[in-house]
């Protein structure tokens, strides 16, 4: 998932399709967290990515019948998403511990949080866009 500031201009060229412009663009920022990250459980401490089943996700996320926890599984357990998918069976994150999906939830939004900290230029809140394959889906963490 990439994270555009507006706010915060990239200062070295920037290359565009092989080209390299002179153009002052937004910084963007990429990050290994989308809907098909995986979510770990390993000694009470939960992980988010930068693995995904990615496009796979149809196949290996429980959801939709897999044995992989992802971050879209957590945000169906939560309420936070529907997918209108006749594959997709968001009873069977049921499976899921509340404080897995909880605390996933969590990691996301202090992993996003902390990279838009990161590059901005005031401490005042400005708007960000979220773009990529998880985007969607991940900005309902932040409402």
């Amino acid at each position: 998932m990439g994270i555009l500031v507006k706010e915060a201009e990239s200062a070295v060229a920037v290359n565009i399709g092989g080209v390299r412009t002179n153009f002052r663009m937004p910084d963007i920022v990429s990050i290994g967290i989308g809907g098909g990250s995986i979510v770990r459980e390993r000694d009470g401490e939960i992980t988010v990515g930068p693995d995904s089943v990615g496009y796979s996700i149809v196949h290996e996320s429980i959801a939709f019948g897999g044995n992989t926890l992802t971050a879209t599984d957590c945000l169906l357990a939560a309420g936070l998403v529907t997918i209108d998918n006749p594959k997709c069976d968001p009873t069977r994150v049921q499976s899921v511990k509340p404080e897995i999906w909880q605390n996933a939830i969590k990691v996301i939004h202090q992993e996003v949080t902390s990279v838009i900290d990161k590059i901005k230029t005031s401490s005042r809140d400005i708007p960000v866009v979220l773009v990529g394959g998880g985007a969607m889906r991940l900005t309902r963490c932040f409402r």
